[in-house]
């Protein structure tokens, strides 16, 4: 067979593919696994009262945009590694942004509140902080690694670490609901750390869970 003839008879069995089916199908897997991790939350951990007061709201709203952005700019930096031949989109900076208007609005938050800073930063139960996000990332991470699984990443290392900072990160937002804690130091300090830890994670298993 001719090489041209063999390279017809191959794409006339080509199946065309949706252009956005690789987004919906990462949107439906970290979905699915943030609707696991909010009824653990619900379930067991339970949700703290007075969310929608304006006491509470605010500072969790102040959570939820941080932990949602470190998402937002991971996930603006994995979608279009998942396509051949594309490698990793020089972000990283914008990062800078949540973690210093968090720093200030810490720093702030220290400054003016009675609570003592080792309250505000420390808080009382950080180990179950970082604990608990690394629990509720666990179905979030295997959503995103269900979506990436049939594309095709070159680096999968790295591919696996961002896979694994979206999924802390909604994590962190999920248990947001459940933490105590009000401190904004408590969030940039032990949230960011649980998010770090998923993120090495994610790296561990890239190049094993992830390979095509």
């Amino acid at each position: 067979m001719k090489s041209s003839d063999l390279i017809r008879s191959l794409a006339s069995e080509l199946t065309p593919v949706h252009p956005g089916k690789t987004r919906n199908d990462m949107l439906l897997g970290l979905g699915l696994g943030a609707m696991v991790s909010l009824a653990v939350v619900i379930a067991i951990y339970g949700v703290q009262p007075g969310l929608v007061s304006v006491a509470h709201g605010g500072l969790m709203a102040m959570k939820a945009c941080y932990v949602l952005s470190l998402a937002a700019i991971a996930g603006s930096m994995l979608m279009p590694m998942l396509r051949p031949g594309n490698l990793v989109p020089d972000r990283r900076s914008f990062f800078l942004l949540p973690v210093l208007l968090l720093a200030g609005g810490a720093l702030w938050q220290t400054v003016t509140s009675d609570t003592g800073a080792a309250s505000l930063w420390l808080g009382s139960n950080w180990p179950q902080c970082l604990l608990r996000i690394a629990i509720l990332a666990v179905p979030i991470l295997t959503g995103a690694c269900w979506a990436i699984r049939p594309q095709a990443p070159l680096r999968l290392r790295a591919t696996g670490a961002l896979a694994g900072l979206v999924s802390g990160s909604i994590a962190a937002a999920m248990f947001a609901l459940a933490c105590p804690e009000n401190g904004l130091g408590f969030v940039l300090v032990w949230y960011t750390v649980a998010i770090a830890i998923s993120t090495v994670v994610g790296a561990m298993i890239g190049p094993s869970v992830l390979r095509w």
